[in-house]
């Protein structure tokens, strides 16, 4: 009987992931408080995952740090593109879309409920909002975002 070592089940399971990875158009996230996502066009980042969210119109970025578990999918129904991989932090991302924006953001520490916000600027690691609380916001404080277009 041949038995395989555990350096060849790594290697092994290595191969099929990164094919499973490259030809993913669609992403089935799990989050830590049991809710699930999905995102088209996904992105991958250094500690995050981004994409559009199932309306279509709202960005949803992801910090890996709140997510449970992550399925990458490849969709033939979906019209969609492949994966990308980038090395932008999350304000160059958030900062590709249109401002000012609605918003929907989740704190890294638990919240009851995530907040509705204006995001009228991005600049320097910050959200900038005409909420009189929070007018500022360290997007290091976040562990989501869903940015309305």
């Amino acid at each position: 009987m041949d038995s395989m070592t555990a350096m060849e089940l790594q290697e092994n399971s290595f191969i099929d992931l990164r094919t499973l990875i490259t030809n993913c158009n669609l992403i089935r996230l799990q989050l830590l408080d049991g809710s699930s996502r999905e995102l088209t066009a996904p992105t991958l980042g250094r500690d995050f995952v981004a994409g559009n969210l199932e309306d279509e119109k709202t960005l949803g970025v992801f910090r890996r740090s709140i997510l449970r578990s992550v399925q990458f999918e490849t969709q033939n129904s979906v019209a969609t593109g492949a994966l990308e991989y980038t090395r932008k932090a999350i304000g160059e991302i958030l900062v590709s879309r249109q401002i000012p924006a609605l918003a929907q953001v989740s704190y890294l520490e638990p919240r009851d409920h995530p907040q509705q916000l204006r995001i009228v600027e991005i600049s320097r690691g910050f959200l900038f909002t005409d909420f009189l609380q929070n007018p500022a916001i360290p997007i290091a404080a976040l562990g989501s975002i869903e940015l309305r277009v």
